[in-house]
């Protein structure tokens, strides 16, 4: 429910006559035909024409905004600043460049001007609510929530983020009573209704959320009766069937929606996201497919039909996708699409063409760490542990505390058994672990590593009493079934609770005919049925 901090570019907001020509609609159509260096010459001209005019330099801004030239964008906009102090507008644009680039003190900077001319502004004191919230201030963001909605209390979005921020600080009920005075002073807001569902849903009360689910329903419906043909309506009627799960009633109120408006991206965009979330990837493929023809520029639809496709192994049309993305998304997208172009050769198995995709990602954005992870699997599972372990520690240069590359490191390490350097790697991935999962996984590496060390054994093994059993439970491993799941299910040992996992074990502790038999096994192979006096046992060698 958090508002992004993203630039669109509305030129509506820099509405501004034109005596000589219509600078608006020129600069709009050049937007729509994808023309942006034709934008950005009329934007120029424009500004140039009325140099005194703050929303001719706010225009200028936000071409440069959608163009990827920021800096470009913070000289026009703070010129429109100066020509206009009262206007909200380029202080809100401004902020949110300064946002994208992370600069924060910048960012918040040019919201206290703008606050300090326009006190009263609630687009200014959300503006700077999401900042402190993202800055990790809570209670100021509550603060400027709070302002703002005293201010206006028919905000509809300013209920949203003090609500969502609710959520984020792990207080759903607070959440819920600020969406019960929202709905006070907003009785048939209908977004409120549905935000407010979700929550009672995520909190598993079903029927408090249906409860309001049917509320907003009737609302929709008595507005249908004055408005059968209102677009919006219905997206939002299809919407609300769609968090009852009540898909078939969802599909109808979309389909509805497009017979009256078939050139209206916004609803096929809405269908598509609605059949994506239902499984429905045929029917949100032909409508996001939709919305780029009607809005080839619009990235957000492109990006997720390139990753439905990849979904759905139409590797082509993938890598078209993004490279069409690559053409028109600004530069500080580029790292993001082209990993998403290595993610389709990954699972195509071009193993090749993932390597460069991959390398070219990092060179875009060095500090972003999940190709550097895939790049070295790729090195890992081609045995190359030496650039494997290259890769690790250029991740390690962008962050020495990530508890996952140190794991990783250690695997690579305890494969090239090289056992010491291994278990320093685990125990900073320990020592750095941000969870109970990577530091319980790390411990366990370090245990097996001083089995080995040790010259101790560790297996898993299934005991059953029965040479019949037993060979009926080995058919179901050749079958592909889980050797732990089956331990679980059919083992008469007390070691079933574990999957079998019977641990570390040095040479004379168990039955020498169990060992005998284990010491035949490669690591990771599985025996056929062996006897004991404590009766038949399939059992798994781990080291």
């Amino acid at each position: 429910m958090k508002r992004s901090i993203v630039v669109v570019c509305c030129l509506v907001l820099w509405c501004e006559g034109a005596s000589a020509r219509d600078f608006l609609a020129e600069i709009g159509a050049h937007g729509a035909h994808g023309r942006a260096d034709s934008a950005l010459v009329s934007a120029r001209l424009f500004a140039k024409t009325f140099p005194d005019s703050a929303n001719a330099h706010g225009v200028l801004g936000m071409v440069y905004a959608q163009l990827g030239q920021p800096e470009g964008a913070i000289d026009a906009f703070e010129t429109a600043i100066d020509l206009g102090p009262n206007l909200e507008a380029p202080y809100d644009a401004l902020f949110r460049i300064h946002a994208q680039l992370n600069r924060g003190p910048e960012a918040l900077d040019v919201l206290n001007r703008g606050l300090a001319q326009i006190p009263n502004s609630v687009l200014l004191l959300m503006d700077r609510a999401i900042l402190y919230q993202e800055a990790g201030n809570p209670g100021l963001a509550v603060q400027d929530l709070r302002a703002a909605i005293s201010l206006d209390p028919a905000n509809i979005e300013a209920y949203q983020s003090l609500a969502g921020l609710h959520v984020a600080l792990k207080d759903p009920n607070k959440a819920l009573s600020v969406f019960d005075e929202g709905l006070t002073n907003n009785p048939e807001s209908v977004v409120l209704m549905i935000n407010q569902g979700q929550i009672y849903g995520a909190l598993g009360k079903p029927q408090d959320a249906n409860q309001l689910y049917e509320r907003a329903i009737l609302v929709l419906e008595k507005e249908l009766k004055k408005n059968p043909n209102d677009v919006s309506l219905l997206v939002n009627k299809g919407a609300i069937y769609h968090s009852m799960r009540r898909t078939g009633k969802a599909f109808a109120a979309y389909r509805q929606a497009v017979s009256l408006a078939p050139d209206d991206p916004e609803v096929h965009r809405s269908m598509g996201q609605m059949a994506a979330e239902v499984d429905s990837l045929d029917v949100a493929r032909k409508a996001w497919e939709k919305v780029s023809r009607l809005e080839p520029r619009d990235l957000d639809t492109r990006s997720a039909l390139a990753r439905l496709y990849t979904v759905q192994q139409k590797w082509d049309l993938a890598l078209n996708e993004y490279r069409l993305l690559m053409e028109i998304a600004p530069e500080s997208q580029r790292a993001r699409l082209e990993y998403g172009i290595a993610q389709v050769y990954l699972q195509k198995g071009d193993i090749a063409q993932a390597k460069s995709a991959l390398e070219a990602t990092i060179g875009s954005n060095p500090n972003v760490l999940e190709p550097y992870g895939d790049l070295a699997l790729i090195y890992a599972g081609q045995q190359d542990l030496d650039s494997a372990l290259v890769v690790y520690s250029r991740a390690l240069a962008v962050d020495s505390t990530n508890a996952g590359v140190l794991f990783n490191i250690g695997l690579a390490r305890t494969s090239r058994r090289e056992f010491d350097l291994a278990t320093r790697a685990f125990e900073k991935a320990i020592a750095y672990s941000p969870n109970e999962e990577i530091a319980g996984a790390a411990q366990m590496k370090i245990d097996e590593i001083e089995g080995i060390q040790s010259g101790k054994l560790w297996v898993y093994h299934i005991l059953v009493e029965t040479e019949v059993e037993a060979q009926e439970i080995l058919n179901k491993l050749n079958a592909g079934e889980d050797f732990r799941m089956l331990a679980r299910q059919f083992s008469s040992d007390t070691s079933a609770e574990t999957g079998g996992d019977l641990g570390f074990f040095s040479p004379g502790d168990l039955n020498p005919a169990f060992e005998e038999a284990v010491l035949k096994l490669r690591v990771g192979e599985t025996s056929g049925v062996v006897q004991t006096p404590l009766g038949y046992h399939i059992i798994r060698r781990l080291n």
